[in-house]
């Protein structure tokens, strides 16, 4: 499985948030794209997720064009300050997300749940939680429906400890698992290759 980025730009308000980037990404490896507040990864995930419009350039998944070829990838993404129900349970957020993609069973949902260390039977609303369940919960919605491909923007405090088995899982099943950081340090010893971005360009 190879992901492809080529030549993909966006503008906005006169500032190229992503400029003539060009990647590729390999299964069975993990990558950390790393770089500073408004250096571009965040905008980088999104367009590998036809999140944003691009001005040019494609994004592909073993040759098929995203938007052409294929509609959405097969990609679980995991954003810094995802929407979640604050009056709902964990398991009955990622049900309300189920009633709408229907790919999954109850049994994934709560395996989702189990693998990143939150309790399947816990009623309380989300909106309780700690940042770092809420965090952990976002974790289950990228991967209950065992994506293919892994994009996670920002790793956090714990998050080391969480994603470790979960991305040598993904990597030995030959998927593809992108973290972005702020230093590559954050992530250490959980991606094989770092990819470095600064004012939406790759730096060499």
């Amino acid at each position: 499985m190879i992901l492809s980025l080529e030549n993909i730009t966006r503008t906005i308000k006169g500032n190229k948030v992503l400029d003539d980037i060009s990647l590729k990404f390999n299964g069975g490896t993990s990558y950390a794209v790393s770089g500073k507040e408004g250096s571009g990864k965040t905008m980088l995930i999104r367009a590998m997720c036809g999140l944003i419009r691009l001005d040019s350039g494609k994004v592909s998944l073993d040759g098929k064009v995203l938007g052409k070829d294929i509609s959405v990838l097969p990609a679980g993404l995991m954003l810094e300050g995802a929407s979640l129900y604050p009056d709902l349970s964990a398991v009955d957020n990622l049900k309300y997300l189920t009633s709408i993609n229907k790919k999954v069973e109850l049994e994934d949902i709560f395996g989702s749940l189990f693998t990143v260390d939150l309790d399947p039977d816990d009623k309380r609303p989300v909106g309780t939680f700690s940042s770092g369940m809420k965090k952990r919960l976002s974790l289950a919605q990228a991967i209950f429906e065992n994506p293919d491909i892994l994009l996670i923007d920002s790793i956090w405090n714990d998050g080391r400890t969480i994603l470790k088995d979960i991305v040598e899982d993904y990597k030995k099943k030959g998927k593809i698992v992108i973290i972005t950081c702020r230093d590559p340090k954050e992530v250490e010893g959980l991606c094989d290759e770092t990819i470095y971005i600064e004012e939406g360009k790759v730096k060499k």
